[in-house]
């Protein structure tokens, strides 16, 4: 989708519960996305507000919902046509 990203982050579980500064988190990991594409479009030319304010997330909890959300993932450009912001 041209206006929008869907993703799956995996997070190891040691570095996920490591107490140390730094430690990834999925805060951090969007945070990081949003600012690195931003600082890039701006370096490009682009101006104004790139990313909403906050994200939606899920936990994805076994194979199933990995399933479902994969191919949701895979799908979703398709639907492209049906989004309000579309152009032609």
């Amino acid at each position: 989708m041209p206006n929008h990203i869907h993703f799956i982050c995996v997070i190891e579980e040691p570095l996920a519960t490591a107490r140390a500064k730094g430690a990834p988190t999925l805060g951090r990991i969007v945070g990081a996305i949003k600012s690195t594409s931003a600082n890039y479009c701006r370096k490009e030319g682009l101006s104004g507000k790139l990313w909403q304010r906050g994200y939606y997330e899920h936990v994805i909890r076994n194979e199933k919902d990995y399933l479902e959300i994969s191919q949701y993932i895979e799908n979703n450009p398709a639907r492209w046509i049906e989004d309000r912001y579309y152009q032609i």
